[in-house]
Parts: C-alpha cells; sequence; structure tokens
C-alpha cells in the first residue's frame, strides 16, 4: 500500500490521500465543504479510515486501487464498489 492520492476511476470527483504517519484527508465528492480527515489502519487487505469513534470508512485493497466498502457518513456520495486509483 503506497502513500499518495487515490481518485476515484469513474469521475475523478472524490479522493483519498494517504499521508506519512496514517494519517489521512478524504474528499467524498468534489462539492462537499467538509473533508473528513484522521488515521488510517491496515488489517487483513482493508483500509480503515478512521476520523473519531463514530465516523470511518472502510475500502478494500487491490494493488494500487482501494475498492469502497462503506462508510459512516457517506449518503449517496459514493457506492459501494466504486474504485480508486493510484495516482502516479
Amino acid at each position: 500500500m503506497e502513500i499518495g492520492k487515490y481518485i476515484k476511476a469513474e469521475d475523478g470527483l472524490a479522493w483519498v490521500i494517504l499521508k506519512e504517519n496514517n494519517e489521512f484527508i478524504f474528499n467524498r465528492y468534489a462539492a462537499t465543504s467538509y473533508d473528513p480527515i484522521g488515521s488510517y489502519s491496515i488489517k487483513d487487505n482493508m483500509l480503515v479510515l478512521k476520523v473519531n469513534d463514530n465516523e470511518e470508512y472502510i475500502f478494500k485493497i487491490d494493488g494500487d486501487k482501494l475498492i469502497f466498502e462503506s462508510g459512516t457518513h457517506i449518503g449517496d456520495l459514493l457506492k459501494k464498489g466504486d474504485v480508486f486509483e493510484l495516482n502516479k
């Protein structure tokens, strides 16, 4: 799992930046004003973005891709199976 920016492959309107020290920024959609930030962890090929005890987002890791699985504050912004690709 590389640190860097992962962009939603379908339309580029969402992205995740994985930073040093297990920190992240998650833009769930280009037109939203709130970008969750926090720490991430990896377990059993799953990436968990944790904002706080009430907010987290889960992705399956597939090589240089992240596949969205679920999130607590996602609404209609993303759907399960959305693919984010590492921007090289």
